[in-house]
């Protein structure tokens, strides 16, 4: 009981680990993890997709501030009890895998910082989603992600420098639970246009290096443009 009690949170974090040896230590008490909390350490190399398999306990992934490269596995979509993933400030490259859809309990997911290319995924499927940040990758430029309109849980959206334009559409404000919006350092033009439903909870709007036009709404919360 004691060794079960020991092994379901692997944390690790800023203990200044490096090395990938750690990973092999994972992979064979992963069934009864619920927690990899690995952030500011100095691990390197690639995630092996055998770090994930289907029946997993694992809630908590953070494997952010690392060195880490290569592509997130598309095994990571066989976690069915992930509600957080955390790859924030790494080297990780290539698509961002579409099977981060099968993942409905995730709320947070922050995959900012890296080199991640390609067309934006479309994350229709995560309906848990609160937190999402895309920033600071290097994806193709798109318009803004219609698919966003669907996401009725998601309280912050951080896509600064993630290659946006157009202009963002009127009924994205009217998501009931937003409260912040960063959308700095992108392409987006047009006028901003809240709507007369916008979420009485936002706070933030950051708007700031992009070319967008006047603000038709009068509304409490703060708009950087």
């Amino acid at each position: 009981m004691m060794r079960r009690m020991m092994i379901q949170r692997a944390k690790w974090a800023s203990n200044n680990v490096y090395g990938d040896k750690i990973y092999n230590k994972m992979v064979s008490l992963q069934m009864h993890q619920s927690c990899f909390h690995l952030g500011k350490n100095k691990f390197s190399g690639e995630v092996p997709s055998q770090l994930f398999s289907s029946g997993m306990a694992l809630m908590h992934l953070l494997l952010d501030n690392n060195q880490l490269t290569g592509e997130i596995p598309d095994t990571i979509g066989l976690v069915q009890n992930l509600t957080l993933i955390c790859f924030e400030n790494n080297t990780l490259r290539g698509l961002v895998p579409q099977s981060l859809n099968n993942l409905t309990n995730v709320a947070d997911l922050i995959l900012c910082n890296n080199k991640l290319e390609g067309p934006l995924p479309n994350l229709t499927g995560m309906s848990s989603l609160k937190y999402l940040d895309l920033s600071s990758n290097a994806f193709d430029s798109t318009d803004f992600p219609q698919w966003l309109l669907t996401m009725k849980n998601l309280t912050t959206l951080r896509m600064q420098e993630a290659n946006l334009s157009g202009r963002i559409p009127d009924g994205f404000f009217s998501l009931p639970s937003l409260q912040y919006v960063v959308l700095s350092e992108n392409q987006l033009n047009g006028t901003l246009n809240l709507g007369p439903n916008y979420s009485k909870k936002l706070q933030l709007i950051d708007l700031h290096s992009n070319s967008i036009g006047e603000l038709r709404s009068k509304i409490n919360c703060l708009i950087s443009s």
